[in-house]
């Protein structure tokens, strides 16, 4: 994948991430259920979950549900639907 390819992604997701911290104001890891996550992974190119620090803005976990929800057991999950990001 190339250089711009990446930033790309890299910015839709972040762009992503800050617009649903107000959608989560109690917690501090949030998780983000999408039908399809593109990463930059070679190994991983895709994912269904996305985990993230709301007051870092730092993203947590990536990859299954289950093992998203495993790093973050106690953070509420937003479901995407059928959205790809």
């Amino acid at each position: 994948m190339n250089k711009f390819k990446c930033n790309v992604i890299a910015k839709s997701i972040s762009t992503l991430v800050m617009c649903s911290v107000p959608l989560f104001a109690s917690a501090e890891i949030q998780i983000l259920k999408a039908s399809t996550i593109i990463t930059i992974d070679d190994k991983n190119p895709r994912a269904e979950a996305i985990a993230f620090d709301t007051a870092t803005k730092k993203i947590t976990a990536v990859g299954s549900l289950k093992d998203v929800q495993a790093s973050a057991p106690n953070a509420k999950v937003k479901d995407l639907d059928t959205t790809a990001f």
